[in-house]
């Protein structure tokens, strides 16, 4: 399975933290992560794996491999016999993702948007055949989620808005924090903050700057979200950064980053409550699951991750 991609950061990006999945142990169990690129210049000629600065800046285009652990790679449909089983084990993908500081955040697709990866159907794209196919330039868009053939349990994919830390510095956060993430609506208000800050060069949270940015988020939020008045409470919002107003922003996102391992949990959390809130029902779901994403992020702690283990445990 190949698809051919401009060369991005978000690209690059999905390949490094593939790089780093295959060294988990049985890491194909969980995850469906890049499996090697070739390297293409502007006239699809193949060019080495280089660090060279030279082959770096000729590099226009990446053909993507996926190995074939799936017979048929598919979009992850959530049905109620296999719902707490599937669920479970999308929860424990992340917590080993969390024990090599990594952190997976679900990268939004609009429905009518097929170029990329996937199509409506949630089925990829071979793009080998037509390299001349309008791409887009800011996200490589896959589905979150690949069911495995056999176990029929999901594996994460999509790795490109995913974060590994030890990677992050302050001087190229920006990069790693994309302009695409402010039109997300699976992530916290602290990474919307954290790329609000770094793409419009804001030096001080001001109240004007907090009104302004929430109200860009509330309006993604509202625009992607069913039932979005009784899911997301604001309030959540202004009890977290109150005490940040007229500090500098480098001391807010150095706080804000004290919460990246709940930044999984809460795009689980909302991307489910947003398509399947009937089997988050019928599993006695519904109510932990919107406590975590209301809640601000010092509350958004393991007490709450731990119920919801419990209750997909004793479902199985």
């Amino acid at each position: 399975m190949s698809i051919f991609l401009h060369n991005t950061f978000s690209l690059n990006n999905y390949i490094s933290m593939s790089d780093k999945i295959k060294q988990i142990p049985f890491f194909f169990v969980y995850f469906l992560p890049i499996d090697h690129f070739k390297n293409l210049d502007a006239k699809y000629k193949q060019l080495p794996h280089s660090v060279s600065n030279i082959v770096q800046r000729d590099i226009k285009y990446k053909i993507i491999y996926f190995k074939n652990i799936c017979y048929n790679i598919t979009k992850a449909n959530f049905y109620s016999h296999t719902f707490p089983a599937q669920l479970y084990h999308v929860f424990f993908s992340a917590s080993i993702l969390h024990d090599k500081q990594i952190s997976f955040t679900i990268n939004y697709i609009q429905d009518n948007h097929t170029s990329g990866g996937y199509n409506k159907n949630g089925t990829h794209i071979d793009q080998d055949q037509d390299q001349d196919q309008d791409q887009d330039d800011h996200s490589v868009i896959f589905t979150p989620f690949i069911i495995h053939d056999q176990s029929q349990l999901p594996l994460l994919n999509n790795f490109s808005a995913s974060f590994h830390f030890p990677s992050i510095r302050y001087h190229n956060m920006k990069m790693y924090f994309s302009r695409t993430l402010l039109t997300n609506p699976y992530i916290p208000f602290d990474i919307f903050l954290i790329t609000y800050f770094l793409h419009n060069n804001i030096d001080t949270l001001t109240r004007n700057v907090l009104i302004e940015a929430k109200t860009i988020h509330t309006k993604v939020l509202y625009e992607n979200i069913d039932r979005y008045d009784s899911l997301i409470k604001v309030d959540y919002i202004d009890n977290m950064v109150d005490s940040f107003v007229n500090h500098d922003t480098s001391v807010v996102v150095r706080k804000l980053l004290s919460f990246k391992y709940t930044w999984t949990y809460y795009s689980f959390c909302l991307f489910f409550l947003n398509h399947y809130p009937k089997l988050l029902e019928e599993y006695g779901l519904s109510n932990i699951f919107c406590l975590y994403i209301q809640s601000s992020p010092d509350e958004r702690n393991t007490d709450l991750i731990n119920q919801i283990y419990y209750i997909l445990f004793t479902n199985i």
